[in-house]
């Protein structure tokens, strides 16, 4: 019996002697893994950081951007209301144009009228009718004078509708120039807001593929992670095999060691002593 558990000592004691050195092997293989996938995780960790900064800036932009095109966009505004407040200037203007020249050309007319007129009623001796009729040289003197004033008079309206009407004409050209230079100017920003939408547009989709790159790096994050855990938890297990090896281990030395002092101490008693030999 006591042969029979010491063999099963020596069985306990060679299988937990053996266990410890593979778990020690495992052990290292399994920390190095660790190792190797926490850098993993760190590499991640760190990438993700980078995109979200990289993310961050192009957000940045666009809100830049943004407030550009919100700009653009009210000076377009401002300009389209010039532009028809321009266009409204314009029409008066022909229309003021329209009267003008009426009123020129009425002016001319009644001025064609009155000089037909003397020619009609004086003709060449209008000069000696007047004397005809005059009662005195008072008289004659002021019938010229009032002749010469009524042909200064015509020529002095005709030239002044004639300059209005070239007035009106100017600030007719002139208006329709900063109509030109508005409609210019709203072109430039049209193309302005053009750009600025296109460059909006393609941040905006910049932006959603770093928002794929961030989702599949942190992905890959969280199953490093769960290695790491599974990991751990596998070290964890090994350490507990070599614990509970090395106590069994103990536990079957002293077991060893308590029969050996046993088997010895039988020994000592079956043996006979010296007294009884001597007698």
């Amino acid at each position: 019996m006591k042969k029979r558990l010491a063999c099963l000592s020596l069985i306990f004691a060679m299988a937990a002697t053996q266990i410890l050195p593979v778990s020690a092997a495992r052990k290292n293989d399994v920390q190095a893994q660790k190792s190797e996938t926490q850098n993993k995780l760190s590499e991640a960790e760190a990438r993700a950081n980078s995109l979200e900064e990289q993310k961050g800036a192009i957000m940045g932009q666009i809100s830049s951007s943004e407030q550009e095109l919100v700009d653009v966009l009210s000076q377009i505004d401002i300009l389209a209301g010039e532009i028809t407040d321009k266009e409204a200037e314009i029409e008066k203007t022909k229309e003021d144009l329209v009267q003008a020249e009426q009123e020129r050309d009425e002016q001319y007319e009644a001025m064609k009228k009155r000089i037909q007129y003397m020619y009609e009623n004086g003709g060449s001796d209008a000069w000696a009718q007047i004397l005809l009729e005059s009662d005195s040289i008072a008289s004659m003197l002021s019938k010229v004078e009032n002749t010469e004033k009524m042909y200064a008079y015509d020529r002095a309206e005709l030239k002044e509708m004639k300059e209005a009407v070239q007035e009106v004409k100017d600030l007719e050209k002139k208006l329709e120039n900063e109509k030109s230079e508005l409609e210019t100017a709203k072109e430039e920003q049209e193309g302005m807001k053009g750009a600025l939408q296109t460059k909006i547009d393609d941040l905006k989709a910049n932006a959603t593929d770093y928002e794929a790159q961030i989702a599949n790096v942190k992905a890959q994050a969280e199953q490093y992670k769960n290695l790491i855990a599974q990991q751990t938890a596998e070290l964890e297990q090994i350490q507990a095999q070599e614990e509970a090896a090395r106590k069994e281990q103990e536990k079957q030395q002293q077991a060893q060691q308590n029969n050996n002092n046993s088997s010895n101490n039988n020994s000592n008693s079956n043996k006979p002593s010296n007294n009884n030999s001597s007698n």
